[in-house]
């Protein structure tokens, strides 16, 4: 009987179609300066045809430039399942043509995009930032998302060193005492190094969006506290979001907007608009204490299991914590298609993982209105309240896992600041998101 089984799932292993490769493609492209008043030479650069099946990658093609900047790639596999990108330095820094679907069709566009570089930053800006804030025990734990932008029609790749080999580009600056920093993805964590004031990203900024998630937590033992948190860049629109129950906030740059209900938790919601670089946004803190939650229900700790990390109020705030990391990893895959040569599935798992991810923040919503209504018993609510949030846990590691995709040759990077002092790699975020949410 047994070998009958496996005899019928051999057969249907083998009736399950296999991706059609048929080689009579063609691709092609021209790499185009796309910085104002460039006369640069296109003609013999080497250029990468990244070919993808499913979710792996396949072959890589090679060719050059003729005169004008065309590159041309024969004998193409299409058919269902095919993708690529197309990939090309340029004054040390690699640039890739959109995904290119070879599922239907045999001829195909793959036009890059590059840049002349620059040491200047002027054209950085941050469109928006978030700035979250919850008291933990002993200690602000502070979440930022920043969208930065870079306006103009150069790479900026900076000037001075911060490691061997290594410039300093966008900058995240930290208030004064920033501890257990951490940032969100492995590929910015690997790219990005401490300095005196914040962290140094060491890739170059293109034209266009970045994102970056960083945590880190500021000592606070007492009842009041100031919070300096320097502004470099021009920025847009920042809002702060506050969970410290019973405390005062005092932010003259800032506009209270109110509180902001997520998940049981109430934050208090501040912003502030069109605010200049070189200056700093000050919040004061009074009347800080412990969460009254866990003061409230130190004793019902010892009632959840042990394998329970989390304190009954963190675990209202982690679905915006996963769903925030969620969303930005599906932003992050939707954009990076024109930087490096991304597993194509990758996007539409993260589509996915965001509507599961939706799915079980909804189970939690729903969980929490039966046990504050009544209907749950208090381990059974906390049993399966445990549960969900670890589902939401393995949809995060699952989407970071995604950003693990191997970078074919990003370009070197320059860096800006001076004086600095550089001191370690900064370490992907793992322990820290189970800790305090991400801004949404």
């Amino acid at each position: 009987m047994k070998q009958r089984i496996a005899l019928v799932a051999f057969a249907a292993l083998l009736a399950l179609p296999l991706p059609v490769r048929a080689e009579n493609g063609v691709v092609q492209g021209q790499v185009i300066n796309s910085t104002a008043g460039s006369n640069a030479v296109l003609e013999g650069l080497p250029v990468r045809l990244f070919l993808y099946s499913g979710n792996a990658l396949r072959d890589t093609l090679e060719t050059v430039t003729d005169g004008r900047g065309i590159f041309r790639f024969s004998n193409v596999p299409v058919g269902g399942g095919w993708t690529a990108v197309a990939r090309v330095e340029y004054l040390g820094v690699e640039y890739g043509s959109v995904l290119l679907d070879l599922s239907v069709g045999t001829d195909f566009n793959g036009d890059i995009l590059v840049y002349e570089t620059t040491s200047d930053d002027s054209a950085l800006r941050v469109e928006r930032s978030h700035l979250i804030i919850e008291m933990g025990v002993g200690q602000l734990e502070v979440t930022e998302m920043i969208v930065l932008v870079n306006d103009g029609d150069r790479t900026y790749v900076g000037s001075e060193e911060v490691v061997p080999g290594k410039r300093a580009t966008a900058r995240v600056l930290l208030p004064a005492g920033a501890t257990d920093v951490s940032v969100t993805t492995p590929q910015a964590a690997s790219a990005m190094v401490r300095t005196g004031d914040g962290l140094a990203d060491t890739r170059p900024v293109v034209p266009g969006q970045h994102e970056y998630v960083v945590s880190y937590a500021l000592a606070c033992d007492g009842p009041t506290f100031s919070l300096l948190k320097p502004v470099l860049y021009p920025t847009d629109a920042l809002d702060v979001l506050v969970a410290a129950p019973g405390a005062d906030v005092d932010a003259p740059v800032l506009e209270r907007l109110g509180t902001r209900e997520t998940s049981g938790a109430t934050y208090e919601h501040l912003r502030g608009r069109s605010l200049p670089g070189d200056t700093d946004v000050v919040l004061r803190f009074r009347g800080l204490r412990q969460p009254a939650s866990v003061e409230r229900d130190a004793s019902r700790l010892q009632e959840v299991p042990a394998r329970a990390e989390l304190a009954p109020w963190t675990w209202g705030l982690l679905p915006l914590g996963a769903w925030a990391l969620l969303a930005l990893a599906v932003a992050h895959h939707l954009q990076r298609t024109k930087e490096e040569p991304l597993c194509p599935a990758a996007a539409r798992m993260s589509v996915a993982m965001a509507k599961e991810a939706r799915r079980v923040v909804g189970s939690i919503a729903d969980l929490d209105e039966r046990y504050d209504a009544g209907g749950l018993e208090e381990t059974r609510y906390h049993t399966r309240r445990r549960e969900l949030v670890e589902r939401l846990l393995v949809l995060l590691q699952s989407s970071r896992g995604g950003e693990r995709h191997e970078q074919h040759g990003r370009g070197a990077s320059g860096a800006r600041s001076g004086g600095d002092r550089p001191r370690k790699a900064v370490r992907t975020s793992r322990g820290a998101v189970r800790r305090r949410p991400q801004a949404g």
